[in-house]
């Protein structure tokens, strides 16, 4: 078997990176620069990404909720 400076690491598992208050803040922030400004995208996406945060959420199960998961009052 060679060794890894012969095709390089192998694929695997990579450590999740946990994101600290300050990059979440962040994050949140460039998402209102997205464009069309004024327009839904940067709305979209920072309460996407909020919701993420906020809730623990994967992607894929903030995308995937249902209208019935909301409680407006």
């Amino acid at each position: 078997m060679p060794d890894e400076s012969v095709f390089g690491p192998a694929p695997g598992w990579q450590m999740p990176h946990i994101y600290h208050e300050q990059e979440i803040v962040d994050l949140l922030a460039a998402t209102r620069s997205l464009p069309p400004c004024g327009g839904l995208r940067p709305c979209t996406y920072e309460t996407l990404f909020g919701l993420i945060a906020a809730a623990g959420l994967r992607v894929l199960e903030a995308l995937h909720l249902p209208d019935t998961d909301v409680d407006l009052e």
